[in-house]
């Protein structure tokens, strides 16, 4: 071989590296990459994130459009088996410490309400909250290869991009799970139920993250668009779109709590 037809077959060969490197890698490869970011995040002693879900159903099916978005701002800080947090929600801030949920309600005008509520007297409120605040995922989704149709991957200075798209035979069993795990309001549990139902035509679901140099994810999101028959026998969709991202992680974050002491049930 000439050193000409050398050199060509080495600069084809380094474009061919060089294209694999930035339009990704396999499945296989791109999921374990994910995977270690994900077992990295839930040993993470602290979090502190913000969660935003916008989601639109206009089916009569349900007797009524349900739309909304929901926007939550939560510290977490992780105590062996217990939790430590704070979180703001609209007009509402909420605390968790000691095995109680304390909530602040403001309605302005020197109006509000403290209310206190014990893990201890009602258990399921310690997962309801821990739901409440989306904390499985600020620290990953769970994903299966074999759900996965489509992989991309790419690197920049600053980031990995992982992008998942989910077989549509899939579609209807990750967002049921992500409904019961996120269930933002009641008109989303109303949804839930419905969702189950439903007869799914066709279904686009794409997972993003992005994982930082030092392998946590520092951003997330969750789109899902759905084309299903309704009970007329009429095509309808509905759409979910639902991100985090992680502003601190294992940063040794204390929660600067207030004084508990006039919490309880009433109105001030």
């Amino acid at each position: 071989m000439n050193k000409k037809k050398t050199t060509r077959v080495l600069a084809l060969i380094s474009v061919m590296v060089l294209m694999t490197i930035i339009s990704g890698c396999g499945t296989d490869e791109a999921l374990q990459v994910y995977d270690d970011a994900r077992a990295k995040m839930q040993k993470a002693v602290d979090i502190e994130y913000t969660v935003k879900a916008d989601y639109s159903c206009p089916d009569a099916d349900l007797g009524k459009k349900i739309s909304g978005t929901f926007n939550i701002a939560p510290t977490v800080v992780f105590n062996g088996e217990e939790l430590e947090a704070k979180a703001l929600l609209d007009n509402q801030t909420i605390y968790i410490k000691d095995g109680v949920e304390y909530v602040h309600i403001d309605e302005g005008k020197h109006r509000g309400k403290k209310l206190k509520l014990s893990f201890e007297e009602d258990k399921d409120i310690a997962a309801q909250m821990e739901r409440f605040l989306a904390i499985d995922m600020a620290r990953g989704i769970e994903l299966k290869n074999e759900h996965i149709e489509k992989t991309d991957y790419s690197e920049n200075k600053d980031f990995t991009s992982c992008k998942f798209i989910i077989k549509e035979e899939y579609v209807k069993e990750y967002l049921e799970k992500f409904l019961v795990e996120y269930t933002f309001t009641d008109d989303s549990a109303t949804f839930l139920a419905f969702i189950s139902t439903i007869e799914i035509t066709d279904g686009d679901l794409t997972i993003n993250a992005d994982i930082d140099k030092e392998g946590y994810i520092k951003s997330e999101s969750f789109k899902c668009n759905v084309k299903y028959n309704t009970n007329k026998k009429t095509s309808a969709e509905f759409e979910i779109n639902a991100s985090v991202k992680i502003k601190n992680v294992d940063a040794r974050i204390k929660i600067d709590f207030p004084n508990f002491k006039d919490y309880g049930d009433s109105w001030y």
